[in-house]
């Protein structure tokens, strides 16, 4: 059994995750993205419930791949942050 710690982040045994995103490219360049995630870990799949995270991007193409710039709220924490990434997702 894993340890607890009430600061901690603790992963599990269980893993699930699902990922939906919509881009609508406002040219050849520019483009805005929605998407919704889903997922959680736990260590008993009978007490597993995902944690639901949605938002609102923007993606900009580019020669080293796509840049993205988003805002996501975390419905579990209640926290909304910004996401930058460059390249692509494998």
């Amino acid at each position: 059994m894993p340890i607890r710690t009430p600061d901690a982040t603790v992963g599990g045994r269980y893993y699930a995750l699902a990922s939906l995103e919509a881009v609508r490219w406002l040219g050849a360049n520019w483009g805005l993205a929605a998407f919704v995630d889903a997922g959680n870990a736990n260590d008993d799949l009978a007490q597993w419930r995902p944690a639901y995270g949605y938002g609102a991007g923007l993606r900009v193409r580019s020669p080293i791949g796509p840049f993205r710039v988003d805002v996501a709220y975390g419905q579990e924490t209640q926290k909304v942050r910004v996401h930058l990434s460059v390249g692509l997702s494998f």
